[in-house]
């Protein structure tokens, strides 16, 4: 998509309260519920998945709405790097992951240096 500025990675699943589809987040902690999951697969998922938890700024979730779903913004790089550890990591389990792209993420509620919290416009996909 000419001039788009906010990628994001998903799973093909929809998430029940954005109706959109699902970020990497919500299957790797999924994943690390299961209590199935293989050791190695486990310490590398809680690797990438701590790493975040350290370094990306977390929104307060007061102003946030159901239907918000987040971008990265392109300059955020290293993020992005980290991300598509996440995915690989993601893939290897056997999910399929996309990337979208937008230049018009939607009605902003949140942002900072590296993302962007929105509900979706019509014609934000």
């Amino acid at each position: 998509m000419k001039g788009s500025r906010y990628p994001r990675l998903i799973v093909p699943e929809v998430n029940r309260d954005s109706r959109g589809e699902r970020g990497l987040f919500g299957p790797a902690y999924d994943l690390l519920d299961d209590r199935r999951l293989p050791a190695h697969d486990r310490r590398r998922l809680e690797e990438i998945v701590n790493w975040f938890e350290r370094h990306l700024p977390s929104p307060d979730r007061s102003i946030l709405r159901p239907r918000a779903i987040f971008w990265f913004r392109r300059r955020a790089e290293p993020m992005i790097r980290r991300f598509w550890n996440l995915a690989g990591v993601l893939k290897e389990l056997d999910y399929e992951v996309r990337i979208l792209k937008t230049a018009r993420p939607g009605y902003v509620l949140y942002e900072d240096d590296d993302q962007v919290g929105a509900i979706p416009f019509r014609d934000t996909f």
